[in-house]
């Protein structure tokens, strides 16, 4: 099928979510090494394993399904600014050395929070999400892990709060 005939919609579509995987997974490796020494312990283990899911699994299931289809995307780093979240290449490109493990982890909350919003908003179109059905399971994947690195960011902030409260991290 011709390029020119394909969903619009769907490249769209294609063209944000491939951007924010990457970024995203970037992003979180990124976290990793920017971390303050003292607390990249508390941060390391999960920020790596959703790295992983984020490039490994929702950014390759995309691409897969846009090569498999005839769609194009964002080939590279300027293509793929252009379309991801705004905020997601904000914290990308503003990641300071030695910040605390809060403020990584509450960006890296913001950021799964808006993933979740924008596969939920896909799912939600019936048209789109029945037009192609390996689309859809390629969506609900995401989105269902998005959900999981949204809870597992959570327990990790409240886990350093605890540990704050208490006086169990060290300064």
């Amino acid at each position: 099928m011709d390029k020119e005939k394909k969903d619009p919609q769907i490249q769209r579509a294609l063209d944000r979510l491939i951007s924010e995987e990457w970024f995203a997974g970037q992003m979180y490796k990124q976290f990793v090494l920017m971390v303050n020494p003292a607390d990249r312990h508390l941060i390391c283990e999960t920020m790596v394993e959703v790295a992983d899911d984020e490039l490994n699994d929702h950014f390759k299931s995309l691409v897969k399904f846009a090569v498999d289809n005839g769609f194009d995307y964002p080939a590279n780093y300027t293509e793929m600014k252009r379309y991801a979240d705004k905020q997601d290449v904000k914290d990308f490109e503003s990641a300071k050395k030695g910040q605390d493990a809060m403020y990584y982890i509450d960006k890296s909350i913001a950021s799964e929070q808006r993933a979740i919003e924008s596969y939920q908003k896909l799912l939600d179109n019936y048209e789109l999400a029945s037009k192609y059905q390996d689309f859809k399971l390629v969506l609900m994947n995401a989105y269902y892990d998005e959900q999981q690195h949204l809870k597992d960011f959570e327990f990790i902030k409240s886990s350093i709060e605890s540990m704050d409260r208490f006086g169990f991290r060290p300064e």
